[in-house]
C-alpha cells in the first residue's frame, strides 16, 4: 500500500472515559441509550499474521491498530493471497457486551477503502468468563464507505451539499446518545465475554490491493432503558460478571 499522512484523533478515547464515568447513571436512568460502545484500554491485541512492507516499521499494521480509537490505521493480514483464514484475536478483562462492532476494510478514505479488500463472510469465536466460547458466522455487508450522506437523515439540497462535502469519507463515527455509524456488528453474544476472535472466510476484493484489513472493533455494552425487569437483569449481570 501506498504512504499517506495520518491524521490524529482522540474522540474514541474521550468517549471510553466519558462512558466510564456515567455507567451507572446508563444503568438505571429512563433517559439511558439503547446501547453504547466502548474502547478499552487494557484490550490486547494478536493476530496470525501481520503485513510489513519494504522500508516500513513491522508494527505499522499490527492488530492492536485495530482497536487503538483511530479509523486512519489498521490491522492488515500478511499473506500474499487474500487472507482467507487469517485472524485476529483480542482479549480483554471481563466485560458485559452484548455485540461487537467491526469497522472492516480501510477506512481512511473510499479510495482506500475500494483498493483494499474487505471481510464478506466471517467466523468469530467468542470467550467468557464461564471458560466456554461460542462460534458465531455470518457475513458483513460493504456499506462503511456509501450513504454517509443517507444516515444523516437530510433532503433536497442539504443531501446535495452533504453528498459533495463528504464524497470521499467513510462510515465509523459515534452520533447521538452512544449510537455509531458504520460497521458491521456481530450479535448474538449477549454475556460476560473475555474476547473474541474472528477469522476471514471470504472477501470483497480489492481494485488494486489483497490485503484484508481491519480498521477499528469496538465492544457494545447494554445499557437498557425498557422497564425495571430489564435493568434489574442487566445490573445483575453486571455485577455478576467477573
Amino acid at each position: 500500500m501506498k504512504q499517506w499522512n495520518h491524521p490524529t484523533s482522540k474522540f474514541y478515547l474521550l468517549t471510553f472515559l466519558v462512558f466510564s464515568l456515567l455507567i451507572p447513571t446508563f444503568l438505571s436512568s429512563d433517559e439511558a441509550p439503547d446501547y453504547y460502545f466502548i474502547l478499552s484500554e487494557k484490550i490486547k491485541a494478536s493476530a496470525s499474521s501481520v503485513l510489513v512492507e519494504p522500508g516500513k516499521s513491522k508494527t505499522r499494521y499490527s492488530a492492536d491498530k485495530a482497536m487503538d480509537g483511530k479509523t486512519d490505521t489498521f490491522w492488515c493480514e500478511g499473506k500474499e493471497d487474500d487472507g482467507i483464514g487469517e485472524t485476529i484475536k483480542l482479549t480483554w478483562k471481563p466485560t458485559l457486551i452484548e455485540g461487537i462492532l467491526v469497522g472492516h476494510g480501510v477506512l481512511l478514505n473510499r479510495n482506500y477503502y475500494q483498493l483494499n479488500n474487505r471481510i464478506k463472510e466471517y467466523e468469530a469465536t467468542v470467550t467468557y468468563s464461564s471458560g466456554r466460547s461460542k462460534v458465531f458466522k455470518g457475513s458483513f455487508g460493504d456499506y462503511s464507505c456509501q450513504n454517509v450522506c443517507d444516515s444523516k437523515r437530510i433532503d433536497g439540497v442539504e443531501m446535495e451539499e452533504c453528498q459533495k462535502e463528504h464524497k470521499n469519507d467513510c462510515n465509523f463515527e459515534s452520533v447521538g446518545e452512544g449510537g455509531m455509524v458504520g460497521g458491521e456488528s456481530i450479535t448474538g453474544v449477549y454475556g460476560c465475554s473475555t474476547g473474541v476472535e474472528i477469522k476471514i472466510l471470504s472477501v470483497y476484493p480489492g481494485k488494486k490491493f489483497k490485503d484484508t484489513c481491519i480498521s477499528e472493533i469496538n465492544l457494545r455494552i447494554p445499557a437498557p432503558k425498557w422497564g425495571e425487569e430489564r435493568i434489574a437483569g442487566v445490573n445483575k449481570d453486571q455485577k455478576a460478571c467477573k
